[in-house]
């Protein structure tokens, strides 16, 4: 085993894993959680299918919850008491999007890590993602590769070569450790670090070197964020820089926002909300509204969208790119208009897409300004709920899928879980029909009594969107019928 590899299995053993894989507690807001509540790890059950994991709808409901509760702290006008505090652990993309802007690498090197555990589509929730076993495993390899690849740019980084010895060991943790651990380096930390500095440097300069980049990298002070704040819960400002950074552009503050965090001034309410909307007209706030889309929209899932053979002419993984594209790319322009509503999300009459992608709805591609805007004349496509990616990638291979539809719109849209199939009960799809629209098959669901509690809230719902085929293109018209795409909401 190499050197390196073997002193920093010691530390993430003896620190990062006792320390950090229960966080401390985070600010509570709103009513209280029980310590005995667990978060749910398993994805919504699909529900034509009985096997699917079971969800407990109490528990995904309990964060809307909490925002809406009587007694919260954001609606009474009372301070925030300090409850649960965090240490927060970096995700694949804030690692690799942090080592890419301070060490300068320029590939993604987080693949041996393990995948994060999602929580209704998010991926970044403090109870669930945790070190284990693989992680350290995984920081271990990682550390060093990043490691032996940075040496070379020590010059351009911090101004010294390992040649230099401990006097560039000293900029190293100075400057690389500083911006990695997003605040200074304690003393007591620099002793330790330089301690690990020699046990590699008695082999040699370059194996020294190598065990002080890879340390600061597997450190926890790196992996993790804090959000502890002082007794009362207050972020300091290193901490508040930090939340800003990772929270717009998913990577550490830049020179400017540390230059803030350094003054103490990032505490004062109206330097913060300044930092914060000079972040967010940065083209790097592209971070948070990729990601929030991810998780709200599930619009990744279009890539990994299969249709019927004979449809794959048409159904091209050019056009599933590009379908995931317009979804972020239309999400982003939607939010970041001066005059932006909340329900300019759901009634805008274009979206941003190539014109290849409007061929391939039948709309029309017209450039305005920096942007590739599609528009849908004699279609009722409409904001964000009718994307390609959603209507496509909520549809069976070979049709539409009312239920699936539904439920995704229950959940994401109105926050509405449906309670899991009833235990012994079998959900059919019903066989397709030349005679009949996929409406006139699947409405069975809301009129068997077995199946009417949850069916007619998603079916009605479902329904709504039949005028989308299971391509995500608009039609009017199936199986010599007229499409009904009337929509009902019940008891939501």
């Amino acid at each position: 085993m190499r050197l390196s590899r073997y002193i920093i299995l010691t530390v993430l053993t003896s620190v990062l894993g006792s320390s950090c894989n229960t966080p401390p507690n985070m600010p509570n807001f709103g009513k209280k959680r029980s310590d005995n509540q667990k978060p749910q790890t398993e994805d919504p059950n699909d529900p034509s299918d009985p096997e699917a994991p079971v969800v407990d709808p109490a528990q995904q409901a309990a964060g809307v919850d909490k925002v809406f509760a009587e007694e919260s702290a954001e609606c009474d006008g009372k301070p925030a008491s300090s409850g649960r505090k965090s240490l927060r652990l970096l995700t694949k993309a804030e690692y690799a999007n942090t080592v890419r802007d301070i060490l300068k690498l320029t590939r993604d090197p987080t693949g041996s890590l393990p995948a994060e555990s999602p929580l209704n589509g998010f991926l970044n929730n403090v109870e669930i993602n945790k070190v284990s076993a693989d992680h350290y495993s995984g920081y271990m390899d990682i550390g060093i590769a990043i490691a032996d690849e940075t040496k070379s740019k020590l010059q351009t980084l911090v101004g010294c070569t390992e040649d230099a010895g401990e006097s560039c060991a000293n900029k190293v943790i100075d400057t690389l450790g500083t911006k990695l651990f997003r605040r200074p380096v304690a003393a007591a930390e620099k002793t330790l670090l330089i301690g690990t500095y020699k046990k590699g440097f008695a082999v040699s300069p370059r194996e020294g070197m190598t065990l002080l980049i890879a340390s600061l990298l597997t450190s926890p002070p790196f992996l993790y964020r804090s959000e502890i704040g002082d007794s009362a819960g207050k972020l300091d400002s290193y901490e508040i820089a930090a939340a800003l950074s990772y929270f717009f552009w998913g990577t550490s503050p830049d020179d400017a926002l540390a230059a803030l965090a350094a003054s103490g001034k990032l505490t004062t309410e109206s330097v913060m909300a300044a930092e914060a909307l000079r972040l967010w007209k940065d083209p790097r706030s592209r971070f948070v509204t990729d990601q929030f889309a991810h998780g709200w929209l599930e619009n990744q899932s279009i890539l990994s969208t299969s249709k019927d053979a004979s449809l794959t002419a048409t159904f091209t993984p050019d056009i599933q790119k590009a379908m995931l594209a317009e979804a972020e790319d239309t999400f982003d322009y939607l939010i970041k208009q001066a005059d932006a509503t909340f329900e300019s999300l759901y009634s805008s009459d274009f979206t941003i897409g190539s014109p290849a992608l409007a061929a391939y709805y039948g709309g029309q591609s017209m450039t305005e300004g920096t942007v590739n805007k599609i528009k849908f004349p004699g279609q009722s496509r409409k904001g964000l709920l009718t994307l390609g990616a959603i209507m496509a990638s909520h549809a069976r291979p070979d049709e539409s899928h009312p239920i699936k539809r539904g439920d995704f719109l229950l959940q994401k849209m109105l926050c509405f879980v449906p309670p899991p199939t009833p235990k012994g009960l079998v959900v059919v799809v019903p066989p397709k029909d030349p005679s009949k629209t996929t409406r006139e098959r699947f409405a069975a669901h809301s009129t068997s009594p077995a199946c009417a509690g949850c069916h007619i809230k998603m079916d009605g719902i479902g329904f709504g969107v039949e005028d989308y085929d299971t391509l995500g293109r608009f039609r009017s018209m199936e199986n010599g019928k007229m499409v009904d795409a009337s929509g009902t909401m019940v008891d939501v």
